[in-house]
């Protein structure tokens, strides 16, 4: 079961995504999107580890492709538990 303010967290991590779609590779260069990238970062504590996620939209030739980065705060590796 998702927690409320974690999901209300990930619908704004969408919804500024997909409002940074125009300063957002390959519309922009990679190192003027750079400048976008701690707008994209969310940090998160999930069962006890600190979390940076990294939600991405960019639009190719039509096509969206939309990713999402998952890295530990502390850490250079994630949990096997958490990764499940």
């Amino acid at each position: 079961m998702v927690n409320f303010a974690l999901k209300q967290k990930v619908e704004e991590m969408k919804g500024m995504a997909e409002m940074l779609i125009p300063y957002t590779f390959p519309k922009v260069t990679f190192s003027e999107e750079t400048e976008v990238l701690p707008l994209k970062q969310r940090n998160f504590t999930v069962d006890g580890y600190e979390l940076v996620l990294c939600y991405s939209k960019a639009q190719y030739n039509g096509y969206y492709l939309e990713s999402l980065q998952v890295q530990s705060y502390h850490s250079p590796f994630l949990p096997f538990t958490l990764v499940c």
